[in-house]
């Protein structure tokens, strides 16, 4: 679903595996997957493709 975003948004996406870091994983323990933009979480847990559009429209 992300990869949908990026196609329409072209961003750039980052992934991390919090397992290798302690402070990721208690930032987002519990919340992944999680999507955060310029430090922003802007959603977690359930990502859902209207959310995200959303987002980026405002950035445009």
């Amino acid at each position: 679903m992300l990869t949908l975003a990026q196609e329409d948004f072209g961003f750039e996406i980052e992934e991390r595996d919090i397992d290798t870091s302690d402070e990721w994983t208690e930032k987002y323990g519990l919340m992944i997957p999680v999507i955060e933009v310029e430090g922003e979480i802007i959603q977690a847990g359930n990502i859902d493709f209207v959310t995200i559009s959303k987002r980026f429209q405002k950035m445009s």
